[in-house]
């Protein structure tokens, strides 16, 4: 082979390696293949539920060249609250490993899944870690066999205690239910010992009771207790009626089945802690009772000893009906403590009606909402947000706790109306603080689900961006946006089918204010910002390589082919003889 055209194949294969290694990874959908382009298992596997902590995961290159400044995202799948969600790889050789620090506050306990968003690359699949939350004991029943006895009768009382954490209460003492009763009535057997409760796990008592000899009200007060789980009490009424003297001597054997109806107590506490930003989910287990499921809350500052109170309510005395010309499943009371509305940032209620009731009653599915009650009711954003082959599930956002009913509109042979997004915060105009922005969105007329790539009308997603860039997409109401510049800035909200195609007319904006504390403002002002040059794109990189490669092959025509009769390349030595001969 020539000097030349060993030269000219040098060339070719500096600019192709040039070329061949600059090229983006293979990408793809969703999910990572992690034998050709990352792998990610979990570091950490258990966090406590309600504590800010770090979750680590490890993420391997499974591809043949290296990564540079690889963008990650923690993934928002509804369990956690995150500071820092986002964490960008400076190098990843080929093959080779890296740890990744998240700090995340975990809302919800049990298995759950974590994913990580590999740039625009893919998502790797990291696997699930268990969250734990400490023990924690309620009563979430108390009822008696009768609510009215005669002097003398018998009738039962039945509990169910219930321990709401993943770790076990009772561990440490085991767990006692004490029954004990007011003047009128007395109690055999006060005492329970109920031992353990494994985490999520129920256990159920009985007392036996025998009413007093004259008329009096029994107050029943049971009080549950374990170490780990701390306490509950929860009371209930029994009235004691007088026998009239023509029945006297039969009252005793007839008392039992005196009972006019079930008196059962409904009211379910839970007691927490909440941080100032920081979403707070709180499970409520009595659904049979209200259809309430969970309240998840947000606190503008730090709050400790909140309580929060559901119970089966009412309608509110002289109050219209919340739904005119429609059904109510249930009314709610709930009340609170050591918190008011003005220090809640968001109150999220969510609920469930079974299907066989929609069915009975002839209600539209779509058309079921939460109604709240201050001075008259006002109608709640409602989203239905899943369903299963026994429930219908729903959420709204309300601006504070007090009395709701759960009601539904009658099914109406009618054209179905168009889907309605509604972006629910920020509001138009509004100034936030911070850096991270909650959008929260609510649709009407159709089922959120998550995209399955077939168009199913009546069911869909949301797709959420601010300023055009940082695309989300789910089938949730909430999406959490960080690290967002201060300045005006605009959400663009839309709803889109199982295939991502659009729902016409339900794109909505809304444009807002960003700022920073006056602090945070102070120390930017006078720390020093190095601007990082924006990344070349694919494009730039091949047009660069490109005018490379053709002013090599320029050089190389020049030189060393055009140029042959212009240069002598005659040895030196019969260079030096011709001039010396001319001479």
């Amino acid at each position: 082979m020539t000097t030349k055209k060993i030269f000219t194949a040098a060339v070719v294969l500096v600019l192709a390696t040039v070329l061949f290694s600059s090229v983006g990874f293979a990408a793809c959908d969703t999910a990572c293949n992690s034998g050709s382009q990352y792998s990610c298992s979990l570091t950490t596997t258990t966090m406590a539920k309600s504590t800010s902590g770090t979750l680590t995961v490890a993420i391997t290159n499974q591809q043949a060249q290296s990564a540079s400044n690889l963008a990650t995202t923690l993934q928002d799948l509804g369990w956690f609250t995150g500071t820092t969600t986002t964490s960008t790889i400076s190098s990843l050789q080929a093959s080779a490993s890296t740890s990744i620090d998240y700090t995340i506050t975990p809302t919800s306990d049990g298995a759950q899944s974590v994913c990580v968003r590999m740039g625009s690359t893919c998502t790797a699949d990291c696997g699930s870690i268990t969250i734990t939350s400490p023990a924690s004991l309620s009563i979430t029943s108390l009822t008696t066999s009768a609510s009215s006895v005669s002097t003398s009768g018998s009738f039962t009382a039945s509990a169910t205690i219930y321990n709401s954490g993943t770790e076990t209460a009772g561990s440490t003492t085991a767990i006692t239910a004490t029954l004990s009763s007011s003047s009128g009535c007395t109690v055999s057997g006060a005492t329970k010992t109920v031992g353990t409760l494994v985490g999520k796990e129920s256990n159920s008592q009985s007392w036996t009771l025998t009413a007093g000899s004259s008329a009096a009200t029994c107050t029943l007060t049971l009080s549950a207790s374990g170490s780990a789980g701390g306490s509950d009490s929860e009371t209930a009424t029994v009235t004691v009626t007088a026998a009239s003297s023509s029945n006297a001597s039969s009252s005793s054997s007839s008392s039992g089945s005196s009972a006019s109806s079930n008196a059962t107590t409904s009211k379910e506490t839970k007691a927490f802690s909440t941080s100032a930003g920081v979403s707070k989910l709180v499970t409520f287990t009595q659904q049979s009772a209200t259809g309430l499921t969970d309240i998840e809350l947000k606190t503008a500052a730090a709050k400790t000893g909140v309580q929060i109170s559901a119970s089966s309510g009412s309608k509110p005395s002289g109050a219209p009906d919340p739904a005119a010309g429609g059904t109510v499943y249930s009314y709610i009371e709930l009340t609170k403590t050591n918190v008011t509305d003005a220090d809640l940032s968001l109150v999220k209620i969510k609920f469930r009606v079974p299907k066989s009731w929609a069915a009975s009653n002839n209600i539209d599915p779509l058309k079921v909402s939460l109604y709240r009650y201050t001075s008259s009711w006002d109608k709640l954003l409602t989203t239905q947000t899943s369903a299963d082959a026994t429930y219908y599930y729903y959420e709204a956002v309300s601006p504070g706790l007090s009395t709701f009913a759960v009601a539904g509109e009658k099914i109406v042979a009618a054209t179905p109306a168009a889907p309605v997004l509604t972006i629910v915060s920020p509001a138009a105009g509004a100034s936030v603080v911070g850096t991270t922005v909650d959008v929260v969105l609510s649709a009407s007329g159709v089922r959120l689900a998550a995209p399955n790539g077939s168009a199913v009308e009546g069911e869909g997603h949301f797709h959420v961006w601010i300023d055009d860039g940082n695309e989300q997409r789910g089938a949730k109401t909430t999406f959490t946006f960080e690290n967002v510049a201060p300045g005006q800035h605009t959400v663009r909200a839309e709803l889109h089918k199982g295939d991502h195609s659009l729902y016409l007319d339900t794109t909505k904006t809304v444009t807002f204010t960003l700022t920073v504390p006056a602090e945070e403002t102070a120390e930017e002002t006078t720390a020093e910002t190095t601007e990082q040059p924006a990344p070349l794109d694919a494009t730039t990189l091949i047009g660069i390589v490109v005018l490379i490669l053709a002013v090599g092959f320029g050089v190389v025509h020049h030189y060393m082919i055009k140029g042959k009769k212009k240069y002598d390349y005659r040895p030196v030595r019969q260079v030096y003889e011709y001039k010396h001969n001319k001479k």
